[in-house]
C-alpha cells in the first residue's frame, strides 16, 4: 500500500523520515511533510507521489488545509484524514490561543482569523468578556445555508448570565469578501444589544471581516451605537 517504508522508494532516495530525524525537520518540502503525515501511498503511487499530486491538484499546502477537501477521492483513509483534518483545526485555533483579553475590534480581528478561512457559508464567533475584556468563553455558529449567519439570541443571553459576562463581541464573516453590512446584519446587531443590554450587558462592538480586513460597526457609529457614544 506505499507505506512510508524504503521499498516505497527509488533506489537512492532519501525517506522523509530518515532526512528529518538526519537533518531537522524544516529540511523536508512540502509533499514529504505531507507524506509523513499520510504515512501511506496507494497501489499505483508511493506517499510521496500522492502527497505531490495531491498539493499540485489542491494548490498547495494552504489549499490542503484552508479547504474543505475530501481527502477520500485520492485513496486516503477516514482515520488518515482526520489526521489531517486536526492540523487543520490547530493550525486555525492557534491566532486565538495567544489572546487571553479582547480590547476591541482589531483583537477580535486577529484572534479570529484562522476560523473563517476557506468558509462558503457565514459562521457567527461570540466572545463573551469580564469587565477586564478577559475572555470568559468563545462560541461559534455554523449554518450551512449561503447568505446567512446563525445568532441564537436566547442562548447567547442565557450564557451571559451562566458567565456573569460583562461585555460580549460579535464577529462574523462574510464569505463574498465584502465587509458591507446587511440589513439584516443591522438588525441582528441591535437585538443583540438590547436582549444582553436587559441582563446588565454591553455589545462591545459587531464586527464583519474577511481575509484581509474588518469592518467595525461601533467605529462607524452604526446601530446599536450613536455619533455621542463613547468608544470603551
Amino acid at each position: 500500500m506505499g507505506r512510508l517504508n524504503r521499498d516505497s522508494f527509488l533506489s537512492g532516495q532519501e525517506m522523509p523520515r530518515e532526512k528529518a530525524m538526519k537533518d531537522g525537520i524544516s529540511t523536508l518540502s512540502d509533499s514529504e511533510l505531507l507524506a509523513l503525515l499520510l504515512d501511506t501511498g496507494s497501489k499505483k503511487e508511493n506517499v510521496v507521489q500522492l502527497a505531490s499530486r495531491m498539493l499540485f491538484e489542491k494548490g498547495g499546502l494552504r489549499g490542503i488545509f484552508t479547504t474543505d477537501v475530501p481527502l477520500e477521492t485520492y485513496g486516503v483513509k477516514k482515520a488518515k484524514s482526520h489526521r489531517i483534518l486536526a492540523v487543520k483545526e490547530i493550525l486555525k485555533r492557534l491566532p486565538l490561543t495567544s489572546y487571553k483579553k479582547i480590547l476591541g475590534a482589531q483583537d477580535a480581528f486577529e484572534a479570529t482569523k484562522g476560523l473563517f478561512v476557506g468558509k462558503k457559508t457565514e459562521v457567527s464567533v461570540v466572545f463573551f468578556l469580564d469587565k477586564k475584556k478577559n475572555i470568559l468563553f468563545l462560541q461559534s455558529y455554523d449554518l450551512d445555508m449561503p447568505g446567512q449567519a446563525l445568532v441564537p439570541i436566547d442562548k447567547i443571553v442565557k450564557d451571559v448570565v451562566r458567565l456573569s459576562a460583562t461585555f460580549v463581541l460579535l464577529v462574523h464573516n462574510h464569505p463574498s469578501g465584502k465587509l458591507l453590512p446587511s440589513e439584516a446584519d443591522i438588525y441582528v446587531s441591535e437585538k443583540l444589544s438590547k436582549a444582553i443590554g436587559y441582563v446588565g450587558a454591553i455589545l462591545l462592538d459587531s464586527i464583519i471581516v474577511n481575509n484581509r480586513d474588518y469592518f467595525s460597526f461601533r467605529r462607524k457609529k452604526l446601530p446599536p451605537y450613536r455619533e455621542n457614544e463613547h468608544v470603551l
